[in-house]
């Protein structure tokens, strides 16, 4: 995931507008419910309110190949 350090104020919309460019994939943010596939060529828009502050990590959690354990990043919420 580029970029795969993310912040954002609490409160805000968060939109994230992902590519699977070469390959099927996943974005899973387990502490926002959130649990997408993204098939190969194609875009996904996921929208939600960053309602809760912390750190939180995203990932895929569809192997892809040796890269799979690259594709994980942080979302950090701030008041």
């Amino acid at each position: 995931f580029e970029p795969n350090n993310l912040e954002v104020d609490k409160g805000n919309l968060v939109r994230f507008v992902l590519y699977a460019s070469n390959k099927d994939f996943s974005f899973v943010l387990p502490e926002y419910g959130i649990n997408e596939f993204l098939e190969e060529d194609n875009y996904k828009t996921i929208e939600f309110v960053a309602d809760q502050t912390g750190t939180f990590t995203f990932f895929s959690n569809i192997y892809s190949g040796p890269q799979s354990k690259e594709m994980i990043g942080t979302l950090t919420v701030v008041e």
